[in-house]
């Protein structure tokens, strides 16, 4: 077997407007439905999602045919006008995960306020609900030109957002499905302060539930946070 790319131009498929200056698109899936989506700030500050439908009979096409979406495989959401929310900060990116248990779909923003926002769509559902993050457990303001990371538990569907704040230290707000917490993660461990306009990286064990956190420190090295579990 073999394996060919194709390309697109998504903006000629689907009404989208321009992108942030200097920011890039996020891209996750729903491992579930197949689906991929595509997040990003556009240059007005307003949050953009693109759905891509799961391809469809593809190894049985000739590669000529491979080159386009199949009509109405894709489509485009303006989140910022589903449901009342602030405007995104134009130098940071969104992030977007879906939780695998029960399907509930987020994106999670920094606002031009450094503000920490999401977006919520429960499964089966087609509402989108807005919540400010920022309001939901004590925490600072995220640092400006930095994006927050999120990651669900295929374990208990808890899910964990994690971000530079505008002191340098690494925060986490988690949700476990009827109240909100904030952690201050880099006062759980000896660790640098994060250097300016970096943002956080995460991983979950799936088997575990464990966490991995690596991110850039003031002294331009490496470092990382781990959450164990004890039994």
């Amino acid at each position: 077997s073999f394996g060919v790319w194709t390309a697109a131009d998504l903006h000629s498929l689907v009404p989208l407007p321009y992108i942030a200056s200097g920011t890039s698109p996020i891209v996750y899936q729903d491992a579930g439905s197949g689906e991929r989506f595509v997040v990003f700030t556009s240059d007005s500050g307003r949050i953009q999602l693109i759905t891509i439908a799961p391809n469809e009979g593809t190894e049985k096409r000739p590669v000529s045919m491979l080159t386009s979406y199949a009509s109405g495989q894709v489509t485009s959401l303006d989140l910022s006008s589903q449901a009342a929310v602030g405007w995104a900060d134009t130098a940071s990116e969104p992030v977007g995960c879906v939780n695998p248990l029960n399907g509930d779909h987020w994106v999670v923003f920094t606002g031009n306020d450094a503000r920490l926002y999401a977006f919520r769509k429960k499964s089966g559902n087609t509402v989108w609900e807005s919540v400010d993050v920022s309001a939901m457990a004590p925490q600072p303001f995220v640092q400006l030109g930095t994006h927050p990371t999120c990651v669900v538990s295929e374990i208990n569907s808890d899910v964990r957002i994690l971000f530079t704040g505008n002191d340098q230290h690494l925060w986490q707000v988690f949700y476990d499905g009827v109240a909100w917490t904030a952690t201050h993660v880099s006062g759980q461990a000896p660790v640098a302060l994060a250097s300016g306009g970096t943002s956080p990286a995460v991983t979950i064990n799936t088997l575990s539930g464990e966490y991995f956190l690596s991110f850039i420190g003031v002294d331009a090295r490496v470092h990382s946070l781990q959450y164990l579990l004890r039994p």
